[in-house]
């Protein structure tokens, strides 16, 4: 199974491979190196494809949920609910 993992306003999009055995919680640490936010802080959001205006299937919130119900087409987006990755941008922006 793929997933892509979007960071950061203005659409950083990366493409990775993940263990279809593995569950939410092990994807969570694996994102943690990619995009920098901690797991606990997390927000992860399942849509039907890559495409820009691809359908919102919804919220991924249970750790021990396994990736194999997820297509190599869906689009995964990785947010910060902590707020510090805005705060962040903010900066970059003034």
């Amino acid at each position: 199974t793929t997933g892509d993992a979007s960071a950061h306003k203005g659409g950083l999009t990366m493409e990775k491979r993940f263990d279809p055995s593995k569950g939410l919680a092990d994807l969570k640490e694996r994102l943690f190196l990619l995009t920098g936010i901690p797991s606990a802080d997390q927000t992860l959001t399942l849509y039907e494809s890559n495409d820009e205006h691809a359908s919102l299937i919804g919220r991924l919130d249970s750790d021990s949920a396994l990736l194999q119900q997820l297509r190599p087409d869906m689009r995964l987006h990785v947010g910060d609910a902590s707020g510090r990755a805005r705060a962040f941008e903010a900066e970059l922006d003034s």
